[in-house]
């Protein structure tokens, strides 16, 4: 967890006053999309992975592992997650505007302004970080296959939590907490967002 990340769950923690279990993971929330049961989910779970030139005997042969989200409040069954630069890449782009299309996803963040910033920051965002941002995965064997692994994850916790949790996965970028001076101001603004789901 970086810096930022624990700085913005330490303000959200303050906003709701109850603390996150950080670095959740579930049973039902795998690194492989293929073990799903839901037809409709894994049609279009296929059809990201295709998209991002995803090697099928790659992610047959990867070790299944759960996913860790950034944070949860038990609470009130909300999983938060805190995106960076490295998020916005133009494969993020192409995996948003296929999960745009599928009417029956409960999306907890502006998907507009989120193919915003990656047509903004795509450059940005392939650079960002140490060189292992940017290595060749086993269900990604090309350059840049990190980010295509990154974003192929993004989207298996958008598409699947709403169905287990019945809530949607609530995304901040850090563009948008950014523009927000004070922790008083950032603290209403992430209440404001997550009103809607208490």
């Amino acid at each position: 967890m970086g810096k930022f990340e624990d700085k913005i769950i330490n303000t959200i923690d303050k906003s709701l006053g109850m603390n996150a279990i950080r670095q959740k993971t579930f049973d039902w929330l795998k690194n492989d999309h293929t073990i799903i049961e839901n037809l409709d989910t894994k049609e279009l779970l296929d059809k990201i992975f295709i998209c991002l030139n995803g090697d099928k005997e790659g992610l047959r042969e990867k070790r299944k592992t759960n996913l860790k989200i950034d944070a949860f409040y038990s609470d009130i069954n909300i999983v938060i997650e805190i995106d960076e630069v490295q998020h916005f890449t133009r494969y993020r782009y192409d995996t948003l505007k296929l999960i745009k299309e599928y009417e029956n996803i409960n999306i907890g963040y502006d998907i507009e302004k989120y193919l915003e910033y990656c047509n903004t920051y795509f450059n940005k965002a392939m650079k960002k970080g140490q060189s292992g941002y940017r290595l060749k995965k086993k269900e990604f064997p090309q350059e840049y296959g990190r980010c295509m692994q990154r974003a192929y994850l993004d989207s298996i916790r958008d598409v699947i939590i709403p169905q287990y949790l019945n809530k949607p996965v609530v995304r901040f970028s850090k563009f948008e907490l950014l523009e927000y001076n004070s922790e008083e101001e950032l603290q209403k603004y992430i209440k404001s967002r997550l009103l809607k789901y208490l």
